[in-house]
């Protein structure tokens, strides 16, 4: 399983959620952990803004 997790914060609250969720997975599944980007290939997709 491939897990892309993408965000834009403005204020920050997006970005404690998204580290939270990255931190929960240990890494363990993540292909991609950043800005939004279309050639990201994952089975499951984290997206907050």
């Amino acid at each position: 399983m491939k897990i892309a997790i993408m965000y834009k914060s403005v204020t920050g609250n997006t970005n404690k959620i998204a580290e939270q969720i990255k931190n929960t997975l240990k890494d363990k599944y993540i292909v991609y952990y950043g800005d939004p980007n279309a050639e990201i290939d994952a089975d499951i997709y984290f997206i907050g803004s």
